[in-house]
């Protein structure tokens, strides 16, 4: 078993970070599959657009998924590591540290709404404008 991971990662759960994706040899090819413990949220962002993040079964059945400031802190921190990377990247030398700096700043002032499951597009754009009005 691997290190724990405390930040949101393609196929890890955002809370519990278990791992729920594992390759498979199927038809002799190895390909990669969700766990049937995989879930997904998701979520629409106080600029209006939607994201969605990996959640196990377990922990969506908890109603951790309503934990929105958890959440965004596993979620900024996923961007942190990937815009390190980016950064390390000697060959491809697109990002720099002021730009990686721009990006999270950018990222650091997004906030989860609410849920979008079973909500029309008018609703969810209401509760984005009231929830922007409270913050002013």
């Amino acid at each position: 078993m691997g290190k724990k991971i405390s930040f949101d990662k393609f196929g890890h759960c955002v809370f519990c970070h278990k791992r729920m994706i594992i390759e498979q040899v199927i038809d002799k090819k190895v390909q990669i599959r969700f766990t049937p413990d995989y879930d997904e949220v998701q979520v629409i962002l106080n600029t209006g657009s939607k994201m969605r993040v990996a959640i196990c079964k377990q922990c969506k059945e908890k109603e951790e998924y309503k934990d929105y400031k958890t959440i965004m802190k596993t979620v900024y921190r996923g961007w942190e590591m990937e815009t390190d990377e980016l950064v390390k990247d000697e060959k491809k030398k697109k990002w720099t540290k002021e730009r990686q700096k721009q990006y999270l700043d950018r990222q650091a002032k997004l906030e989860i709404v609410t849920t979008t499951h079973g909500k029309p597009n008018y609703a969810l754009a209401q509760k984005v404008k009231d929830h922007n009005k409270k913050d002013k």
